[in-house]
């Protein structure tokens, strides 16, 4: 239990630093690009430690799908700014 609760601990703190990274303008793009990498990293991990994940109807993975794709829009803009 110690190494999960870690390892939730510190994907949350990642999150919102992310979060809070996305609202200032100098780092929006930067911000955005951490959210992919994240997501991919969390997806890459649910494929491997538990890959029945993408079975599931309520569909956790799939639906990272369309953040991805969210925060891919929001560093172009950012970017185009």
């Amino acid at each position: 239990p110690g190494a999960a609760a870690l390892a939730v601990g510190l994907g949350a703190l990642v999150d919102l630093g992310l979060g809070l990274g996305i609202l200032w303008r100098r780092w929006t793009a930067a911000a955005s690009l951490g959210m992919i990498g994240v997501s991919l990293g969390y997806m890459g991990g649910a494929a491997l430690f538990a890959p029945d994940l993408w079975a599931d109807p309520l569909g956790p993975m799939v639906k990272v799908v369309p953040g991805i794709g969210l925060a891919l829009f929001t560093a172009m803009l950012a970017e185009d700014r």
